[in-house]
């Protein structure tokens, strides 16, 4: 069996693979964090159709609003350079023009440790999730 150093891409990328699939089981948990559990919503990944943007989880919700989580696994507290936030708003456009919607659309971080709250993390992200939001 191959064996993956902390360090390396493969690991990293392993990771965050295996932490996006974990969000995806504990969908509920996100829902009742963020206190939609009780509006009718739908969630599932998105990918532009140019391929130039993809989206972890989206949580279509029928109170016109769109959640955009961004899964986030890091093994300590998450700092959020100019570039990453850029590229979230860049995403954040390209969904809304691909799929025209006319809903309001917020970016939810979901990470294990937390993000640290920096100018980019404020100017980007409304809602954050932890690993207590997922497992109680």
């Amino acid at each position: 069996m191959k064996q993956f150093q902390k360090n390396k891409p493969s690991f990293k990328s392993l990771s965050g693979d295996a932490f996006e699939n974990l969000c995806f089981k504990h969908v509920f948990q996100i829902k009742k964090t963020l206190g939609i559990q009780g509006i009718i919503n739908r969630d599932y990944s998105w990918v532009s159709p140019d391929s130039t943007a993809q989206v972890d989880m989206v949580i279509d919700r029928d109170d016109n609003v769109i959640n955009l989580l961004e899964a986030k696994y890091y093994q300590t507290e998450y700092e959020m350079a100019q570039q990453y936030a850029e590229n979230l708003e860049k995403r954040k456009h390209v969904f809304i023009k691909a799929t025209k919607t006319k809903k309001n659309v917020f970016t939810t971080m979901v990470s294990i440790h937390g993000a640290k709250t920096n100018e980019y993390y404020l100017s980007t992200v409304s809602n954050q999730l932890v690993e207590v939001d997922l497992f109680g």
